[in-house]
Order: structure tokens, then C-alpha cells, then sequence
């Protein structure tokens, strides 16, 4: 509505990340202040972070996009890497556990 109203403002907006974030990979989905003027999206503007929330979200950034390639390429492989990458896995066996189960569920 917003764009279609031309009406100006800053909204949060889940844009790619072009920058945005430095460390995160250009194609990353981030969550930011978007502004929009005249119905036109602006660029956004690049955020300083922290180096320790730097690590967490590149970290974070890794394993989601490593679990999205594997459900759509159907790659165990893939699946368990992400797992195991994830701090709320806590051994190999429970990786695996958890690929058994996706994969079982799948098409």
C-alpha cells in the first residue's frame, strides 16, 4: 500500500543484503530500515556491527543458507553439515538423527 500510495517513511522491510551487513553474503535475506520515497525503495545504508555479533550472524547466515540448498538439492550430505554446525546440536549422532527424520518426510 505504501508503494502503491507513494507515501514516504522508514519501514522494516527484509531486503538482500547488497552490503547492508558486512561479512553476510550479498544474496543474505536481512531485516532493516528500508525508506521509501515517492513509492521508490531506497538503497539502504550499510550497518556498522559489532565483530562478535559479526561472527554470531555470519555463522548464523551459514547455516541457514547451507539448510536451504539442502532441502532443495535433497543432499543429506548438505543437511548434516548445516546440523552440525548449528550450537543446538550437540554431537554427530543427533545430526544425523535429525537428517534420518527430514529425509524420511520427504517426496
Amino acid at each position: 500500500v505504501t508503494l502503491a500510495e507513494k507515501r514516504n517513511g522508514l519501514f522494516p522491510l527484509n531486503v538482500e543484503n547488497h552490503g547492508t551487513l558486512a561479512g553476510l553474503p550479498e544474496k543474505a535475506i536481512v531485516e532493516t530500515l528500508i525508506e521509501i520515497r515517492n513509492g521508490v525503495l531506497q538503497s539502504p545504508h550499510p550497518l556498522p556491527l559489532p565483530t562478535d555479533i559479526q561472527a554470531m550472524l555470519e555463522s548464523h547466515c551459514a547455516f541457514e543458507m547451507l539448510t536451504a540448498q539442502a532441502v532443495v538439492e535433497h543432499d543429506r550430505h548438505k543437511a548434516l553439515r548445516a546440523l552440525l554446525s548449528d550450537k543446538l546440536v550437540t554431537s554427530f549422532d543427533q545430526a544425523r538423527q535429525i537428517v534420518d527424520e527430514i529425509f524420511e518426510t520427504l517426496p
